[in-house]
């Protein structure tokens, strides 16, 4: 059974800095070091993924997407602009991320396909982007995650992939039921702090249902000298929980299960 594997491209700051933290102007970007270390680690098991990268990073750092490029991953997008779709304007999204998909595709020149969200924002209030998205010509969506979040959450289409009105094809976050209650550890935070065993059994599980699991990361999670911001407990929970040890849970799974690009899914 073949998951998908995904890189959501960002900053490290950018997070934090649409949240209204403070200080990580005082600090280097993180890009250049994060993509060697990344296509690194991915080299060294011979896997190739998904790269959704945000516009802002591909205009400052070129050279980086056509490594990740030349390397075999496949470049979605994340957008222009690190901010939740729900707290953007549909035309300006649209415009921002026409000229976002020609650049990406000038760096690779191939056209790109998938897309995923900054903070898995399609939910209630901003479920206008799947038209969005089907108007400017992509194939597929990984946006949605099934479980409530401070920013993210939306039920309605399910928790395995499916395929939206207009033919999107939906690629939610990966989840699994035990025990009554719906498990989130499809990457991130949740990923972090779950037990690996615990990951282990829930993805096998999903691989004898002929369910393809969709695992996600980010580039500041595998980050050992990731810069301290003064922030609240949550947002310090979110972030940080959990990074020191990353690195080898994720060369446990590249080993125990087969990714591919979320294209070839």
């Amino acid at each position: 059974m073949r998951n998908a594997l995904s890189i959501d491209f960002e900053d490290w700051y950018q997070p934090f800095a649409a949240r209204g933290v403070d200080g990580w102007q005082n600090f280097p970007s993180r890009v250049p070091s994060d993509t060697s270390r990344l296509l690194a680690v991915l080299a060294k098991y011979n896997v190739r993924c998904t790269f959704f990268v945000l516009g802002e990073v591909a205009e400052k750092f070129p050279d980086e997407i056509r490594a990740i490029h030349k390397a075999g991953h496949e470049i979605g997008s994340h957008g222009y602009r690190h901010l939740p779709l729900y707290e953007q304007q549909q035309d300006q999204f649209e415009k921002e991320m026409r000229g976002s998909l020609d650049f990406l595709q000038q760096l690779t020149g191939e056209p790109v396909l998938g897309f995923r969200a900054p903070f898995f924002s399609i939910r209630e209030g901003s479920l206008w982007a799947i038209d969005s998205l089907h108007k400017l010509g992509l194939k597929y969506d990984s946006s949605i995650n099934p479980i409530a979040g401070a920013f993210h959450g939306y039920r309605g289409g399910g928790r395995e992939p499916y395929v939206h009105p207009n033919g999107l094809k939906e690629f939610p976050i990966t989840t699994y039921r035990l025990s009554g209650m719906t498990i989130p550890f499809g990457g991130g935070m949740y990923y972090r702090l779950l037990p690996y065993a615990l990951i282990r059994a829930g993805l096998k599980r999903l691989n004898r249902q002929n369910i393809a699991g969709n695992i996600y990361f980010h580039p500041r999670e595998f980050d050992p000298h990731l810069p301290r911001l003064k922030s609240g407990l949550k947002l310090k929970l979110i972030v940080y929980a959990g990074t020191a040890g990353l690195e080898a849970k994720l060369e446990r799974l590249l080993q125990d299960f087969e990714f591919i690009p979320m294209r070839e899914l």
